[in-house]
């Protein structure tokens, strides 16, 4: 109960955004700064970087032991060396430094020392230092420098070099090999060797401690001197001139490696570098090491580190073997806990999946990807520690601990534990875990949240969907098709009880409000609504201080509710700033701030939207991917949130305020394609100018690659060029001669931009582009302009009298094409019509006859014909042949060689014959009469579905009758005629499919008729042949007594007396099994017979009935039949009965249960002199709104695997209205029953006479 009092107290504050305590956990021990890299592969020239020094301007140089490179937070660019002129003689740089007057000085191994000239971009060498090895450099007034070298001390002043005075005692020391020079706060100058430490003040040497192979030295404000040597360790000066030994060399921190390098990284806190020893932090325990892990990225690079340094903005450089590494001090609002097999202190697994209430208010519960649960402490005033957890999980196939852990809840003193492989309950105080199972169809299912509410009932998100703990069990709550109330995916993310008490659950499907028992308030995606729910996946759902609710999306960045019951959402994606639209757990800080993790670091968002920052690596954020909803808020205000690479600490109140964007400088600047330098009055460009590039940075090496630049030409534009990073270029062709402004800005996401760099540009003008080239070549175009208008005025009399005839002429064209044009369109009119026509049709004669007619119309035809494949494929034959006559039935073979109809099928293309002497020449088709002779013939094929079926063929005794206009309308009605010929065969095989299914279905209706009476009639034959061999036995057994004289006058009469009962029985079922038989030849023949008779309604039903009764003999259901006496038909039995068999075996089948009660009513009754009404009802489950339309549609049935085919009704009511004459209607309605009813003529009218040529 006191956990539950502090996790409720602890809620509170955290809800209303008030700190719940002052003090702050250390978090040292556990603590792995982030370090960023850049290395070979980012464009270094050499990975062993061996000097570092910031100019004037920002620039970073970098020295390798493969060439010079400088860096301006986006691109390196290299000075590998070579043998030209200003380039750089030898590549592998031993010492840089930046002067006071700003200028850069480069020592290197094999070439000695040089300055770099900016203006031309050269490199200068010193001749008076020749190649002696300079390992450090230092100012020595405006114009001198002090040389640590191989040499010793020199000193440097106008191009020549000094050593000490050798009458100095200490000149043996000072000019043995020197390593490392450090100015003193007072202006004294210490000086680090192979033989000791020396103190240079007021000319004066001065030998301080017993430390040799001095290699590195930091000078302190304070006066303190530190000292790092590669045979003493680490050493300090006091300012009072006192020696002090800190670290011997065999110290651990050491590990009796040599000190390389020495920085001052904060107050309190010194860097010692030394080679394959990594970093040591002094003063600090053996865990402040820094070193490279392989297992962690954002670990050093490479234990060998060479060179510090710390740039104006406070970023710490290292050059290490493995490349430069970059860490920022000054992100103290970020604490990074990862995992390492190296460090056993640290997480237990990589993968912090969950962070959930611990057994108090200071203890944290870590859910790990595969080690179950973690326990960490961050108790206030206290360092944070990671405790062991053991927790025994007797007789469990998949003990806790090695589970990935999604979710943890406590309910009183029981821990609650979701998996990815179902739900545990842990006893906390015999640390014991069982696996429990939930009433889901999988009951182990992926639990990925847990809520304990007000009331203390437990809430289970998992992947079958949300279970409620109640008296007798959990209760599922489910998705259901059909309802939207109900849940509205069955994975369920997240839960959240408000502070009003409502439960709030994230889904694959949405957001969801539970309004109690299994009805839910559902926020959905609608993608018409730019306002509504921004994603299906909520993960993580959080209330801020004011009461509002945060949804955290897998794909659709993060969601605040704003009116819930108009379900309207304002969305922050990429396009806000979100860094990812992947978003994984929410938190909000003491001061309302809402912070959230995602796919891609960190982010804060202000409560009203307005402002968003992202943090990553280059704020101190090692961990990039983060598990969803794994946050949580310690009583101190820190928030925790868990990664893919580990845990991040925030701490709210240490994270420093957005920096504003530093000063732009122009890096690069290329006119014409070659480099210059850009003085400091401005950009002159000579005349003539191509191309000019001016590349630009902000010097911000943090975070350049979020940074946001634009630009623009003043005096030539006015609009911004806006671009990321990676667009940091101004490109320019061809600029008019005149003066300009160039003006650069940069800014991070979401601030504002910085102040523009300016820079003056002039073009000057070519010769040709000055006022006074200008005004002469005005003045002659203004001579020659006049001779032109003379010229020109000439000429245009004669082109105006041209033009005046070409209008006429033109003018008659146009009339005589719009008549053409007019023509064209009745014909297309008419074609139009004609492809209706033709398509209409169903007959193939009334085909060809409309195509003929039309064809006629519009055409010269004297002979036109049709030829269809035959379906033996081998010729063709001609139903329609029009030659003076209309001739049917000819047929030509495909092989003919002959017959220019199958040489147009077998080529597949059109064949013209249009001059008259080959036309004359050209055979006819074998058995067509003809008269004269056709000049032009046409014979095109029928294709349909890209398959030949045809040939048409259009003939004219004119010779050249058809040009072009005629062809294209032979070949548009063609293609008319092929489809409705295609139409035509398929209604008559959709004719014949119809009559052969009704055949199958009556065949398929006396089968079953046949299997009733078979069964019937089994019955009376069993009993007769069980008498009769009864009768047999007797008779055996008399007869034998007979024989032997054994057989008495009363057996004899008992005998006789139980023959006669015998055959009684025989001649009744004998009598039985013949009536029924002949009863099923009197029905069986009216089944099979399509012939037309007159009978009487009431007996004949009565018959059919009987045959029938088998199909309901065995189930609870009453079959009555009524029918008015007298009631006599002349039609056809056979297809009454085959209508009657299908409605009750469609009542059986669709309107009762197979044990269910039920009636069938049959009644005819007469309605006036011709005309009667048969009805069909049951008192059966009725039929749907929905399906009642459709009873009669071919192959429509709801029993389909059943016994149902779909094809029953539809059979009768095609019997009903095509054979019987007459109508039936179907009444019916849900939980109703049905009835059908028939209206049918007493007597069939007679068959009217087929149409003559059908």
């Amino acid at each position: 109960m006191r956990r539950l009092v502090w996790l409720g107290f602890a809620l509170v504050l955290a809800m209303f955004g008030l700190p719940a305590a002052r003090a702050a956990t250390d978090w040292s021990a556990l603590a792995r700064p982030a370090f960023r890299h850049l290395g070979f592969d980012e464009g270094l020239p050499h990975p062993i970087v061996t000097a570092l020094a910031q100019d004037r301007v920002g620039f970073l140089w970098i020295g390798t032991q493969g060439g010079l490179a400088r860096y301006d937070g986006h691109r390196l660019r290299r000075y590998p060396g070579g043998d030209g002129p200003g380039a750089l003689p030898d590549p592998n740089i031993q010492a840089l430094h930046v002067d006071a007057q700003g200028r850069l000085w480069v020592a290197t191994r094999g070439a000695g020392l040089l300055h770099h000239e900016p203006e031309s971009d050269r490199f200068l060498p010193v001749p008076a230092l020749g190649l002696q090895g300079i390992w450090a450099l230092q100012d020595e007034g405006p114009d001198a420098l002090w040389l640590a070298s191989e040499a010793g001390l020199l000193r440097l002043q106008q191009g020549q070099a000094q050593t000490w005075p050798a009458d100095d005692p200490l000149a043996p020391l000072l000019q043995a090999p020197q390593r490392a020079l450090a100015r003193a706060a007072d202006g004294s100058l210490w000086v680090g060797g192979a033989l000791g430490l020396v103190h240079i003040r007021q000319g004066r040497a001065e030998r301080v401690g017993p430390a040799t192979g001095i290699t590195a030295l930091l000078a302190e404000s304070d006066g303190t001197l530190w000292v790092g040597s590669s045979s003493a360790g680490l050493g300090r000066v006091t300012p009072a001139g006192i020696w002090e030994t800190v670290w011997p060399a065999e110290h651990p921190q050491l590990n009796g490696r040599g000190v390389q390098a020495l920085l001052r990284v904060a107050p309190g806190e010194l860097w010692v570098a030394g080679y394959g020893n990594g970093v040591v932090r002094f003063p600090g325990p053996a865990a402040a090491a820094l070193r490279h892990d392989p297992y962690v990225t954002s670990s050093l690079a490479s234990d060998g580190v060479r060179a510090l340094l710390r740039d104006r903005s406070g970023l710490v450089w290292l050059g290490t073997d493995q490349g430069l590494d970059r860490h920022d001090p000054q992100a103290q609002g970020f604490v990074n806990l990862l995992h390492s097999p190296r460090q056993p202190e640290g997480l237990a697994d990589r993968h912090v999946v969950h962070i959930g209430a611990g057994p108090t208010p200071e203890q944290w519960l870590l859910g790990y990807g595969g080690q179950g649960l973690g326990l960490l402490s961050t108790p206030a005033d206290g360092p944070a520690r990671l405790l062991p957890l053991q927790l025994d999980s007797p007789g469990a196939a998949l003990p806790l601990q090695q589970q990935r852990v999604l979710a943890s809840v406590w309910q009183g003193e029981r821990l609650w534990v979701g998996t990815l492989q179902g739900l545990y309950r842990v006893d906390w105080a015999a640390r014991r875990a069982e696996r429990v199972a939930l009433p889901s169809a999988q009951p182990h299912p992926r639990v990925d949240a847990l809520m304990v509410d007000r009331d203390g009932g437990l809430w289970v998100g998992s992947t079958e969907g949300l279970l409620r703990q109640r008296p007798a069990g959990f209760e599922l709550l489910r998705h259901e098709p059909g309802r939207r109330d109900s849940l509205p995916h069955n994975r369920v993310n997240a839960l959240l009880q408000d502070h009003q008490g409502r439960i709030w659950v994230g889904s694959n499907g949405g957001l969801s409000r539970w309004l109690g028992e299994a009805r839910f308030a559902n926020h959905v995606r609608d993608l018409r609504r730019p306002d509504s729910f921004c994603h299906s996946d909520a993960v993580s759902l959080r209330e801020d201080a004011k009461g509002r609710l945060w949804i955290a999306t897998l794909g659709g960045g993060l969601c605040l509710l704003q009116d819930e019951a108009a379900s309207r959402f304002r969305h922050f994606g990429r396009a806000e700033g979100l860094p990812h639209d992947n978003v994984g757990g929410l938190q909000v800080d003491g001061q309302g701030l809402l912070w959230a993790s995602s796919a891609d670091g960190l982010f804060s968002l202000e409560p009203n939207g307005a402002h968003l920052r992202s943090f990553g690596l280059s704020e101190g954020v090692a961990v990039r991917s983060f598990w969803v909803d794994s946050a949580a808020r310690t009583a101190q205000g820190e928030l925790l949130f868990g990664g893919g690479g580990g845990l991040v600490v925030v701490r709210p109140t240490r994270v420093p305020g957005a920096a504003a964007a530093p000063p732009l400088v122009v890096s690069s600047l290329r006119v014409d394609g070659q480099r210059r330098h850009l003085p400091a009055s401005g950009l002159r460009l000579a005349p003539g100018l191509q191309s000019l590039q001016i590349e630009f940075s902000a010097l911000d090496f943090r975070a350049a690659e979020r940074l946001r630049y634009r630009h623009r030409l003043l005096g030539l534009e006015e609009a911004w060029t806006e671009g990321d990073a990676s667009q940091r270029v101004a490109t320019f062709s061809r600029l008019p001669p005149g003066r300009y402004e160039l003006e650069l800005q940069a800014a991070l996401p979401g601030e504002g931009w910085s102040a523009a760099l300016r820079v003056p540009v002039e073009q000057l003008p070519a010769w040709w582009q000055t006022w006074w080239a200008r005004a002469l070549a005005l003045l002659a175009v203004a001579l020659a302009l006049a001779g032109l208008v003379q010229l020109r005025t000439r000429s245009l009399q004669r082109q105006r009298q041209a033009l005046e005839a070409e209008v006429a002429q033109r003018t008659q064209e146009l009339s005589t094409a719009n008549a053409t044009l007019a023509r064209s369109a009745d014909t297309l009119s008419l074609l139009g019509d004609t492809g209706k026509a033709l398509t209409a049709q169903l007959d193939l004669q009334a085909i060809c006859a409309t195509l003929h007619r039309q064809l006629a119309r519009l055409l010269p035809v004297d002979a036109f014909g049709v030829a269809l494949l035959e379906p033996d494929g081998r010729q063709l034959r001609f139903p329609y042949y029009f030659e003076d006559r209309l001739v049917q039935g000819d047929t030509v073979q495909l092989d003919d060689p002959l017959s220019l109809s199958a040489r147009a099928f077998r080529e597949a293309r059109e064949l013209d014959v249009l001059d008259e002497q080959s036309s004359e020449s050209a055979p006819e088709v074998a058995g067509i009469e003809v008269g004269e002779p056709m000049r032009s013939l046409v014979f095109r094929p029928l294709t349909l579905n890209e398959e030949r079926i045809g040939i048409v063929t259009m003939q004219s005794r004119r010779a050249q009758a058809y040009g072009p206009q005629e062809l294209d309308i032979f070949r548009s009605l063609v293609a008319y005629a092929a489809i409705a010929i295609g139409n035509a065969r398929a209604f008559t095989a959709l004719q014949q499919a119809q009559a052969q299914l009704v055949e199958h279905a009556k065949l398929a209706s006396l089968g079953q008729l046949v299997a009733g009476v078979a069964h019937e009639v089994n019955t009376p034959l069993g009993i007769a042949v069980t008498a009769s061999s009864h009768l047999l036995e007797r008779t055996q057994q008399v007869q034998a007594e007979l024989q032997a004289q054994r057989l008495s006058r009363g057996g004899l009469a008992g005998f006789l007396q139980e023959a006669e009962h015998t055959g009684q029985v025989l001649e009744q079922n004998l009598r039985r099994a013949a009536g029924l038989i002949e009863h099923f030849k009197e029905v069986s023949v009216d089944r099979t017979s399509d012939g037309q008779r007159r009978f009487e309604l009431g007996p004949y039903l009565d018959e059919l009935l009987e045959s029938l009764r088998p199909s309901w003999k065995h189930r609870p259901v009453v079959v009555e039949c009524a029918v008015e006496r007298g009631l006599w038909m002349d039609s056809f039995p056979g297809a009454l009965g085959q209508v009657l068999s299908n409605l009750v075996q469609n009542a059986l089948l669709h309107a009762f249960a197979p044990e269910q009660r039920g009636q069938i009513r049959i009644r005819a009754e007469r309605l006036g002199e011709s005309q009667l009404r048969l009805e069909v009802a049951d008192d059966g489950r009725g039929i749907p709104a929905e399906h009642l339309a459709r009873v009669f549609d071919p192959f429509f049935t709801t029993k389909r695997g059943q016994g149902g085919t779909g094809l029953g009704l539809h059979i009768s009511y095609n019997l009903v209205v095509q054979k019987l004459q007459g109508l039936i209607r179907v009444h019916s309605a849900p939980g109703q029953g049905c009835r059908f009813e028939l209206l049918l003529p007493c007597v069939l009218a007679p068959a009217a006479p087929p149409e003559p040529g059908t």
